[in-house]
């Protein structure tokens, strides 16, 4: 990409009209991430620590303002095959936000329980979203709404879900990891040496992820 992360905060900085001394600019701006469309390498996504959303269609030359002007983005998720479909939280309200139009447009989800703690869309269920809570794990379906998933009250800090098995979920807690391989329907602690760590990221080997 033509862009250093380093550099994007400047270019997003300028942009913003914020015109301290140039060495000052990503200081002040910074990029908390950065994410390539996977099926489209000339298109990407930014979210800025200001909680602006930020896209690109050829390869962070030029950007567009696609979040909401009112709220401050926390955390976004793309659909893998429609980057048109995007879901966000927002900082103010602890709301999840849909758009189907490439931010043209945005629509408010029904309020579930607890802090949005990540979102994913499995890669096989394009028409699912996870939400990973401090109250639990919830699945949104747009003919069906949102669905309690299990783990009542555990505080979920991050989620991740079988590239090819879409029932294997694996959430991280404050406590370790706990795993589920019937989509939900019983869960299991993980790893005992991992039972007081606090898990932060989990990512599935592509060649090992049985």
């Amino acid at each position: 990409y033509p862009f250093l992360e380093e550099d994007l905060a400047v270019e997003f900085a300028l942009m913003e009209g914020n015109l301290p001394a140039t060495k000052n600019l990503a200081k002040q701006t910074k990029v908390v991430s950065l994410v390539p469309f996977v099926n489209d390498s000339s298109m990407m996504f930014s979210l800025l620590n200001n909680g602006k959303l930020y896209r690109s269609d050829d390869q962070g030359r030029k950007w567009t303002d696609i979040g909401l002007q009112d709220k401050n983005v926390r955390s976004f998720v793309i659909d893998p095959e429609k980057p048109e479909n995007i879901f966000v939280t927002t900082l103010e309200d602890n709301a999840i936000w849909k758009s189907f139009n490439a931010g043209l447009d945005w629509q408010k989800l029904d309020s579930i329980p607890g802090q949005v703690t990540g979102l994913i869309i499995p890669q096989t269920r394009r028409t699912q979203l996870y939400a990973a809570t401090t109250s639990g794990l919830f699945l949104y379906e747009k003919e069906r709404g949102w669905q309690f998933m299990g783990l009542d009250g555990v505080n979920i800090t991050t989620l991740s879900v079988h590239p090819d098995r879409p029932d294997f979920l694996v959430v991280g807690t404050d406590q370790g990891v706990i795993v589920s391989r019937d989509d939900g329907m019983s869960w299991h602690l993980g790893p005992e040496d991992l039972t007081q760590s606090k898990i932060n990221t989990i990512t599935f080997d592509p060649n090992h992820s049985d």
